[in-house]
């Protein structure tokens, strides 16, 4: 059940991260507060999972099913809305 359900979290982060890709949004300070909000909405959920889940003892194949972490999906959205190269 946890592979499924890290399965199914890694497969929206990947979703949302190219949906953000496409769009920039170029008002600094519309793409800060969109940023903020997303990690206000999304982080502190992820956060809870991932310290409940992250450890469990599900697989042996770890780093298949638990590709994020806290930070790495806070650095993730500090950079939607703007395009990188």
């Amino acid at each position: 059940m946890l592979k499924d359900s890290f399965n199914n979290v890694n497969g929206a982060i990947d979703t949302i991260r190219q949906q953000c890709e496409q769009y920039i949004v170029s008002d600094v300070d519309l793409r800060e507060r969109l940023r903020n909000e997303g990690k206000n909405v999304i982080l502190d959920l992820f956060r809870q999972y991932y310290e409940k889940f992250s450890r469990k003892d599900f697989t042996k194949n770890r780093d298949k099913y638990v590709r994020y972490d806290p930070r790495t999906l806070e650095a993730i959205i500090d950079n939607f809305f703007e395009h990188r190269s």
